[in-house]
């Protein structure tokens, strides 16, 4: 949080053109190319040059190295940080090779100082860790040989099925025992020569995050199999990540940081009024019981972050299916339209008989702090009051939804 907050004030300061802190605060030149970025939505070679430029200047070892790591740890940051480095392993420029390595490292080497800001500031000690070469070469070599292969199988999933939609990759396409090939096994081996490097790697958990991202915003439903399981480790490695207290080790604060980070962004690549990914996931039974019922209901177990995240996505959705636009632009029918309200329902019901497990003993048996609690119950509140009488059958009421009454009761502390 106060990563993000010096990045964002010194963001304001740009924009407000307050001059004064050009020669007060070191790190302004920083935050003014990562302002290009922000604008852009993207880091170009240009950006990347003027930043390697600037931290050239930069005395090793002095204090602002603190500094610095700080602004490099803010959310913006890392997330376009980590879409670079994915960028660069998915399409990597093959006539210069030894440059897209050398980048590779440069900006993974970025990524790890900002997870050490915290620790230089305290220890006041400030050392540049460079990211590990065998990382690079291993753990990035792995992932775009994935990548690769996921090409290669959309490809010829394509060619095998002309007829069919080309947004969408699942195996709602295949005939009736036609899955031969088309389930992702090929990458198998490799995801999980994958998971050693990534439970215990922040840099490699984030670039494994945005090519997940990817792959859901191309719905390619095989390839989101292979790699949603391996979030697990992430979960197994600490218990309540949104419960966790302050006073957690660092390496627990920054697994929930990676994993809620994640979580957010899967569930709001869902709902984006953009390319709204929620219809498909509606329509089609096997997409929804991966992405959801599988992954993130089951998420909610261990983790009230992602229970948060069920009632924001089944909040959106029974609220955006009774809109005219939605009407109009969906392309839902009608019996898809009362399906989804069934599925809402559903989830809603999964998702507080979970629920009353947090509010009993919390995550891995730690007791929810008390601002999560009011927070998930004041969540579980708003999807029922907003639960429209069109729903007809499905409507949430806490006379046709037990685990959603149960959920309530025990959490406003009605008998």
């Amino acid at each position: 949080m106060y990563c993000t907050l010096r990045f964002d004030l010194l963001m304001k300061m740009h924009e407000s053109d307050i001059r004064a802190i050009i020669t007060k605060d070191p790190c302004h030149q920083l935050v003014w190319f990562l302002d290009a970025c922000y604008r852009n939505q993207v880091m170009d070679e240009r950006r990347l040059s003027d930043m390697q430029g600037y931290l050239a200047t930069v005395s090793p070892g002095g204090p602002v190295y603190g500094e610095i790591g700080m602004v490099l740890y803010s959310d913006f940051v890392t997330q376009i940080f980590s879409l670079q480095l994915f960028n660069n392993i998915a399409h990597p420029d093959s006539a210069k090779p030894h440059k897209t390595e050398h980048s590779l490292r440069w900006v993974a080497t970025r990524l790890k100082h900002g997870m050490l800001a915290q620790k230089m500031l305290e220890t006041r000690v400030f050392e540049e860790v460079e990211y590990d070469r065998n990382l690079v070469r291993g753990f990035m070599s792995t992932l775009r040989r994935i990548v690769a292969s996921d090409t290669r199988r959309n490809r010829d999933l394509h060619h095998r099925y002309p007829d069919q939609p080309t947004d969408l990759v699942g195996f709602d396409y295949h005939p009736q025992g036609d899955d031969q090939g088309a389930d992702g096994s090929d990458t198998l081996p490799l995801i999980e020569e994958l998971n050693q490097t990534v439970a215990v790697d922040e840099v490699a958990i984030r670039i494994f995050s945005q090519y997940t991202l990817d792959r859901l915003l191309r719905l390619d439903l095989p390839a989101l199999t292979q790699a949603l399981p391996v979030y697990s480790l992430y979960l197994a490695s600490t218990a309540g990540d949104m419960n966790v207290d302050k006073s957690s080790d660092r390496a627990e604060a920054a697994i929930r940081s990676v994993w809620e980070a994640f979580i957010q962004s899967f569930v709001s690549c869902i709902i984006a009024d953009l390319r709204p990914l929620y219809v498909p996931i509606l329509k089609y039974g096997r997409l929804h019981e991966i992405l959801i019922d599988r992954f993130l209901v089951a998420s909610a177990e261990t983790s009230p972050f992602a229970l948060r995240q069920v009632f924001r996505l089944c909040t959106y959705l029974q609220s955006h299916l009774l809109s005219a636009h939605s009407n109009l632009s969906d392309g839902l029918s009608s019996e898809h339209r009362t399906d989804a309200f069934r599925l809402i329902a559903e989830w809603a019901e999964d998702a507080c008989r979970v629920g009353l497990g947090h509010l009993a003993s919390g995550a891995g048996g730690t007791p929810l702090l008390p601002e999560v609690r009011t927070e998930l119950v004041a969540a579980a509140q708003t999807l029922v009051q907003k639960s429209p009488p069109a729903a007809g059958a499905h409507q949430l009421t806490l006379r046709s939804c037990p685990h959603v009454k149960a959920f309530l009761d025990a959490g406003t502390g009605q008998p």
